[in-house]
């Protein structure tokens, strides 16, 4: 159980993350640049 339980954790994450959180390729669609951060704050 020492040894199997994270391996079973970590191969549910890992099928749950792009479901959860979407794909790498729907992300790279939209890049984040500190610039576009800074317009968006309320000082």
């Amino acid at each position: 159980m020492f040894w199997l339980a994270p391996l079973i954790g970590a191969v549910i994450a890992g099928i749950a993350y792009p479901y959860l959180f979407g794909r790498h390729e729907e992300l790279a669609e939209h890049p984040v640049r500190d610039d576009a951060l800074e317009e968006g704050r309320a000082d």
